[in-house]
């Protein structure tokens, strides 16, 4: 609480109130500068108030909308550390800050609210102060216990001039009261330590479960029997207030009360002076009381009067609190020294200490905190008071205010000197000053609370300003990534697949060569044996019969053979095919690649990376054909049906039949020698001897059978030796397959800047690669687009509405 005043501040103050005294007939108009002057802070705090409202209304969405994108995990790491819990409970916090000080610049009287224990004097003084008589605010006398408080409810007078005495009551709503008959319960729990049945375990319904449940049975073995026995003494009391008053909870204000209804609101009467009102100051909230003070150049004042703590009742501290907070301008101690009285063991200091918490943050207590030593002249204190005087004016002391006097509380002169005119004096001349004091730590919480909002929503929008491009690379190398591993392993699969099988003959090329050359010994290459001998019988050259029709087979093999051009094709397709497949199902490239064809693929290639589309160019184009591979080989056994390649030598057809039927090691090297020519017998020899042919083995007669077998197994030899001469290159398919599909995967996986090149790529088609991922994107962007827009708005409303401080008045 700091240092006390030095001697030459209390000078300086003795100084103040003596021009004070001066040109004290200035008071009422300096009080009512000093409310014209607060008009401009209660239209100020209006503004703010609806600014936190509004801001706290804003901060609540954003938070809200950043759980709801928190939920994403790509929008996890540019959240970490943007919250706007913190800040909307500042809002709230400051709002209640400001609708409590915020009635220091909306009311139409400066306040005093008198502060004292349990029979300090306070009636006396507010008596004094107000003019009230004893029968609105009795003092204690002999009517009334010394050691009973009087006070029963909170009383505001307020100095009406020319006006009678009248009053207003507020009485307590069902639930206020219920509030408090439960902390009542609370606090019985407390000192007791335990529940001693069940009327105290269950917090009270409403007032008739309060009314309905017995009372806690007395307990001596309390924790603080004390404490228990005065609480539940008190809940009694309530008991019978719904027993005697209840129709006045919940009841709307009186309004204009005489002077002699107010008296059994206010006190707390005896039960031996009005048994049915004994406790109907426990229906009460508060009073007002609106009467003419005697000295009528005090200005709009009003004084506060509280139950004097020290009582059983609960709240006392809290009410004060509360009072001094929202409704003090200066609060007036009333002490009553004592014989026996220690200053710094006196019941002041635990008070002084409430009412310093009240404003400790803003507004020093000494400042606006008076001290009346009572003189009690029945007890002579004078001496006591004036050794207390001394004390708090000590450099020690623990105790500051504004300004200390001794003085007579039932006194009007002394109180009119000694208080009035210095209360009035540091009214007038020193609220104003307070005032701007309080409005500017209200003032600075905000412009905090506005700073630290937009450093977050900053914060916020530096995180989401490039995220458009950051969520949308961060995850884009996600999925890039995981294509390009699946790709890399499905072509290197397929790579080391085809290298194990690089000598093993192609299934689909034998099928296709056995197939032919099966389709060939099939097919019928020649007539007939019948037919072959209708063209002997014709007297046809059995010469130029046989070269004609190996001159025909010869044709018709290499006709036949003609469709294994594609033969070595369909294999290399067939692979074709599996790097298309994976670059279907891994890399994610189905609408641009179907099946074997690659033109959609290499268009967008062609565009975004020609290192790639120069590589799948080589792939696609390459071709393997059996007329350029494997022709010649065909056309080297071929050469067995060619008669014409040596100079005919006749032979008898004897030896063409015994040729015909020798091994097959020697067929060979029989149908390597030149063909043979036959003599074709003429119709008239043949007539001429036909007795003796018919006699003869009928070697005319099967001279047609023994051409066709001797085709035939020309035929068959020749297909023998091309199948033997393609055997050869069975394995041939799967050695080009492996070559250029290694060759491919080297250019389009393995080069130094193919990832690169393929993240290019990726970059350009990804909505075509990932169209529900990128779906969810545009989702994402929309999400992001908003709660950017969203941050934006509030960072403009902020700026646009935050209020300023009025300029302080000259």
């Amino acid at each position: 609480m700091g240092d006390t005043y030095p001697g030459a501040q209390v000078d300086e103050r003795v100084e103040i109130m003596d021009a004070a005294s001066r040109d004290s007939e200035d008071w009422p108009a300096k009080i009512e500068t000093v409310l014209e002057q607060r008009k401009p802070y209660a239209v100020w705090l209006r503004g703010a108030k609806s600014y936190l409202n509004d801001l706290q209304a804003q901060l609540n969405r954003l938070d809200q909308q950043r759980e709801e994108l928190s939920t994403d995990p790509v929008f996890q790491p540019y959240l970490r550390g943007i919250a706007f819990g913190d800040l909307t409970r500042r809002a709230e916090e400051q709002q209640q800050q400001l609708s409590e000080l915020g009635r220091r610049f909306e009311r139409d009287t400066l306040n005093v609210v008198v502060v004292g224990t349990v029979n300090q004097g306070k009636s006396f003084l507010l008596r004094t102060l107000s003019g009230l008589p004893p029968s609105v605010i009795p003092d204690r006398g002999s009517r009334h216990s010394q050691l009973d408080p009087l006070t029963g409810a909170r009383s505001t007078i307020i100095h009406e001039k020319g006006g009678p005495i009248r009053g207003r009551v507020l009485f307590y709503s069902e639930q206020n009261l219920l509030a408090v008959l439960n902390d009542y319960r609370a606090e019985l729990l407390k000192a007791l330590g335990r529940a001693p049945d069940n009327s105290l375990v269950a917090p009270y319904l409403d007032l008739d479960d309060f009314q309905q449940r017995p009372l806690a049975p007395e307990a001596q073995e309390a924790v603080t029997p004390g404490r228990y026995g005065a609480l539940l003494k008190q809940l009694k009391k309530y008991k019978q207030l719904l027993v005697n008053d209840r129709s006045y909870i919940g009841r709307a204000p009186l309004e204009n009360l005489l002077e002699n209804d107010i008296l059994g609101f206010v006190t707390q009467s005896t039960a031996e002076e009005d048994e049915r009102r004994a406790y109907l100051h426990l229906a009460v909230e508060a009073v007002e009381i609106k009467c003419q003070f005697p000295h009528e150049r005090v200005g709009k004042i009003a004084l506060i009067d509280l139950p004097g703590l020290g009582e059983a009742t609960l709240g006392g501290p809290e009410r004060l609190l509360q009072t001094l907070r929202l409704d003090a301008d200066i609060a007036l101690f009333v002490w009553r020294p004592m014989p026996g009285d220690l200053l710094e063991g006196n019941e002041l200091i635990g008070l002084y200490d409430i009412c310093y918490q009240a404003m400790k943050h803003i507004l020093p207590l000494h400042e606006w905190s008076f001290l009346v030593l009572n003189h009690d002249r029945t007890n002579n204190n004078l001496a006591i008071c004036e050794e207390g005087l001394r004390k708090i004016r000590e450099k020690e002391a623990v105790f500051k205010f504004f300004s200390e006097r001794i003085c007579d509380c039932s006194s009007p002169e002394e109180v009119r000197d000694e208080v009035l005119r210095h209360v009035l004096n540091h009214l007038a001349l020193k609220i104003g000053g307070l005032d701007r004091r309080v409005a500017a730590s209200c003032a600075q919480a905000i412009d905090e609370l506005t700073r630290d909002t937009l450093a977050m929503l900053q914060k916020a929008l530096a995180a989401f300003g490039g995220a458009a491009e950051g969520l949308d690379e961060k995850e884009f190398e996600r999925l890039f990534l995981e294509k390009w591993e699946a790709l890399s392993l499905g072509l290197n699969n397929l790579v080391a697949e085809l290298q194990e099988k690089v000598d093993a003959p192609d299934e689909s090329f034998v099928r296709e060569v056995k197939d032919s050359l099966e389709a060939c010994k099939s097919h019928k290459l020649l007539l007939s044996a019948e037919g072959l001998q209708k063209e002997i019988d014709a007297d046809t050259s059995l010469d130029r019969i046989l070269i004609n029709h190996q001159i025909w087979m010869r044709a018709q093999i290499s006709d036949s053979l003609r469709v294994l051009d594609g033969a070595l094709d369909q294999p290399l397709l067939a692979v074709k095919t599996r790097v298309a497949n994976i670059f279907d199902a891994d890399a994610g490239l189905g609408s641009l690649v179907q099946h074997n064809q690659f033109e959609p693929l290499c268009e967008s290639l062609a565009l975004y990376s020609p290192p790639l589309r120069e590589a799948f160019d080589n792939l696609v184009d390459f071709r393997m054909s059996a007329r350029g591979l494997i022709g010649y080989k065909i056309r080297t056994k071929l050469q067995a049906l060619e008669p014409r390649r040596t100079p005919a030598k006749a032979a008898p057809m004897a030896e063409l039949t015994s040729a015909s039927q020798e091994p097959a090691e020697r067929k060979a090297a029989v149908w390597e020698e030149p063909p043979w020519t036959f003599r074709i017998k003429t119709r008239t020899e043949n007539a001429a001897n036909n007795s003796a042919a018919q006699k003869r083995d009928g070697a005319d007669q099967m001279g047609g059978g023994h051409a066709y077998q001797h085709l035939v197994s020309l035929v068959s030899n020749t297909l023998d030796e091309i199948e033997k001469a393609l055997s050869e290159d069975y394995s041939r398919p799967n050695q080009v397959a492996y070559t250029i599909v290694a060759d491919f995967v080297d250019r389009v996986i393995h080069a130094r800047q193919s990832k690169t090149e393929w993240r290019n790529v990726y970059r350009s088609l990804r909505e075509k690669v990932w169209p529900l991922e990128y779906e969810l994107r545009r989702r994402r962007q929309q999400k992001r687009e908003q709660w950017c827009a969203s941050l934006q708005r509030v960072v403009d409303a902020t700026r646009q509405t935050a209020p300023t401080l009025p300029i302080e008045a000259p």
